[in-house]
Parts: C-alpha cells; structure tokens; sequence
C-alpha cells in the first residue's frame, strides 16, 4: 500500500512540476511578446489608413484595443506551451 501512496505522490509532483514549468514558459512568452509590441510599434490599420489618406477620418465600425496589434499574444503562447509539454515528455508524439 505504501508503494501505491508512494507512486502517486511522485505522479502529482510530475504533473505540478509540468504546471508550474507551463506557468512559466506561457508568463515569460507574454512579457516578451508585450515588450516587443511596444517596442515595434507596428501601426493598426485604422492608423495606417489615416495617415496615407488624410481628411478621411476612416474609422472601423468596432472600438480597437488600444495596444499595437502585431504581435498577436495567443499566437506565441500556444508553441511555449507545446514545447514544453514536450520537454516534460522527452519526445513530440502522444501515445493513445
């Protein structure tokens, strides 16, 4: 029984140290990506239309966010995530 309790205690702490290296990729992924956003300053497109055609006075028909759009977050946290799931793994395939 005590091999049981034992075996499970190691299968959690596996699975946290996953979690905890899955917090870790995805938080340091997203303040990269917010840095280069800003630091990119990549126009949005309602800004690019205005300045290329002035006096139109474009604007799109929902309210933008008012952070640059390139790079797109969602984007580079799905790899940071993918690789470290198969760092944990020590291979890329997923046994069924």
């Amino acid at each position: 029984m005590e091999t049981n309790r034992s075996a499970a205690s190691k299968q959690l702490l596996a699975h946290a140290r996953l979690f905890a290296a899955l917090n870790i990729a995805q938080a340091d992924t997203y303040i990269r990506t917010w840095r280069v956003k800003y630091r990119e300053h990549f126009w949005r497109p309602y800004t690019a239309i205005n300045f290329l055609y002035p006096g139109t006075n474009w604007t799109p028909l929902r309210q933008t966010p008012c952070h640059p759009e390139f790079y797109a977050a969602h984007g580079t946290l799905t790899p940071a995530g993918i690789t470290t799931i198969q760092n944990y793994l020590g291979h890329d395939t997923i046994d069924e």
